[in-house]
């Protein structure tokens, strides 16, 4: 079993069943958001993550990289997520942290019906550039580097497509054998970017399980008792 295959295994164990006002806040919607969007991204990356490993076992390799970049993106939003909670628990400055929970929840890239109802989903290159700067400061290069060699499976470029499905032969290269070839089924092609996530998600779901009661407390404690959240 590799050693990824044992950290979903523990993910799977610690993945939360209900996120309500009864477990969290009967106050603060500020923190019921935070709570549910650490329990969601764990689960979308457990999910992502685990079909990856299954579809490198059946040789599905294309497919099982391009389900490893949006883990590696949800890894990294989740990064993103502990750092605006990060930032609020350290200086008590809740300004702009609702509109940025909201964002990370809601957000999305298509064209709301009104204008009113648009909430833009944060931006995963940004998101992926400051996790690539929080790493070089932590000794750990190549983060970008990385995502960007994921997407050149995700997408229909070269490696994504011909390199991955045409065999040209030396002499003719318009005389092609098309399938996979073999030295594209190997699932090891997987394991660095996957592992590399894991690790990321990790350490974020721990941090985020330290803060989060301390992000509520704070949040909490300047509220009137009778203000509740709707």
């Amino acid at each position: 079993m590799y050693e990824s295959e044992k950290k979903l295994l523990n993910l799977a164990d610690r993945l939360p069943e209900v996120i309500n006002r009864e477990n969290v806040s009967h106050i603060l919607s500020h923190a019921l958001k935070a709570y549910s969007i650490h329990a969601s991204l764990l689960y979308r990356y457990y999910d992502l993550a685990k079909n990856s490993e299954s579809l490198s076992k059946e040789s599905a390799v294309i497919p099982a990289l391009i389900l490893a970049r949006a883990a590696f993106e949800t890894a990294a939003l989740l990064y993103y997520t502990y750092t605006k909670i990060d930032t609020v628990v350290k200086t008590g400055d809740v300004s702009e942290i609702d509109d940025i929970l909201m964002r990370i929840m809601f957000g999305e890239k298509r064209q709301q019906i009104t204008e009113d109802a648009n909430i833009s989903a944060v931006n995963i290159l940004t998101v992926i550039d400051l996790l690539d700067k929080k790493m070089k400061k932590l000794g750990v290069q190549g983060i970008r580097a990385l995502y960007d060699d994921l997407c050149e499976f995700a997408h229909p470029n070269f490696s994504g497509a011909f390199d991955t499905y045409a065999d040209a032969t030396e002499d003719d290269p318009f005389h092609c054998a098309f399938g996979v070839k073999p030295e594209c089924l190997y699932a090891d092609m997987l394991l660095p970017p996957l592992y590399t996530s894991l690790l990321i998600l990790e350490k974020c779901d721990e941090d985020l399980i330290e803060i989060l009661p301390k992000f509520t407390k704070l949040h909490e404690s300047s509220k009137p008792k009778n203000d509740e959240d709707k």
